[in-house]
């Protein structure tokens, strides 16, 4: 599992490749993608996958 899959903020219309991406480069090889947490803003992060 990743150390940490919460990586930034994105925006959850067009993100999802960025964060893909940057889960990958970070060692998250399943990738990610643009998650809304239910929290107050900001509450999108890329989230990668374990």
């Amino acid at each position: 599992c990743c150390y940490d899959n919460h990586i930034g903020s994105c925006d959850p219309s067009k993100d999802n490749q960025r964060c893909n991406d940057l889960c990958n480069q970070n060692n998250c090889g399943k990738g990610g993608f643009c998650k809304v947490f239910d929290h107050a803003p900001p509450n999108h992060y890329c989230h990668c996958y374990c």
